[in-house]
């Protein structure tokens, strides 16, 4: 990246079919708008994988598949995460995880955890996350996220937190739990804070609609937290019961004692049906 440039948005990306780049370029020119992010110089990183849509098997910079993408200038970079994309062996054989494609689990892991091994992130002290089909708009006085997560000692921001659905929750209360009593030494954490008043009696975990997310790369890549997202991966709990990336991003906050801090009417955001 740049010289002096330590933020980015992030979007993963289908670059294999006409109508998912038109996904993503809507989503492109919302973010042009978004004044913010240009002052930033932030470079938007398109991550995508090995299938990519016929003209652009020459290659992303060759003049077919640019007229195909559009020229966005040089903030607008493509990065291919085909290599973290891969289950791991013993859960190949998996055609799906309780009901999602395989594909899913891995995108979960991908967002859980290896995102934060990608060298264009490592180099990062923040990133935007968006998914390519999702919608923005910026008002001119639109804040910096950044610095408001900055400004407010936050290390996540988000605009929805909830309860994901039980059948995809098993086990993730108990792993957590037990991770925590393990690793942290502080009074009354677990059995006050923790789960007494943000669990009761579901098994339903927390989830982050993370979708949209702020991330701060220094809290998710220290010793904490990778070694709460080591227990997870360890676990199997990604693959076996479909424990999605916002399930474990709340365990990530708890697990490194961050902080979170809401931006939902920041901007005008769309994903789905779900909106600030």
């Amino acid at each position: 990246l740049p010289d002096g440039v330590d933020v980015a948005v992030l979007i993963l990306a289908r670059l294999d079919t006409l109508l998912e780049i038109r996904k993503m370029h809507r989503l492109l020119r919302g973010l042009r708008g978004c004044s913010w992010l240009a002052a930033r110089r932030a470079p938007v990183l398109v991550l995508h994988d090995d299938h990519l849509v016929g003209p652009c098997n020459e290659g992303l910079t060759s003049e077919r598949c640019t007229a195909l993408l559009g020229d966005w200038g040089p903030a607008l970079r493509f990065v291919n995460v085909s290599t973290f994309f891969t289950a791991p062996t013993e859960f190949r054989s998996f055609g799906q995880v309780k009901g999602f494609p395989l594909s899913y689990a891995m995108m979960c892991e991908f967002w859980a955890a290896s995102v934060f091994e990608l060298p264009e992130v490592k180099s990062l002290k923040y990133f935007l996350r968006l998914d390519s089909d999702a919608t923005i708009q910026c008002s001119p006085n639109a804040p910096d996220a950044f610095s408001v997560l900055q400004a407010s000692n936050a290390q996540y921001g988000y605009f929805l937190l909830g309860r994901d659905e039980e059948y995809v929750s098993k086990g993730f209360r108990d792993h957590l739990y037990n991770h925590l009593q393990s690793h942290l030494e502080i009074s009354g954490l677990v059995n006050g804070t923790i789960m007494d008043q943000s669990w009761g009696k579901t098994i339903a975990a927390p989830v982050f609609y993370n979708n949209f997310e702020v991330v701060d790369v220094a809290y998710f890549r220290s010793s904490a937290v990778e070694s709460y997202t080591r227990a997870v991966l360890e676990s199997g709990g990604i693959y076996r019961h479909r424990w999605g990336d916002g399930v474990v991003r709340y365990g990530q906050l708890r697990a490194g004692q961050g902080q979170a801090l809401c931006l939902d009417g920041m901007y005008g955001y769309c994903h789905d049906r779900c909106c600030m």
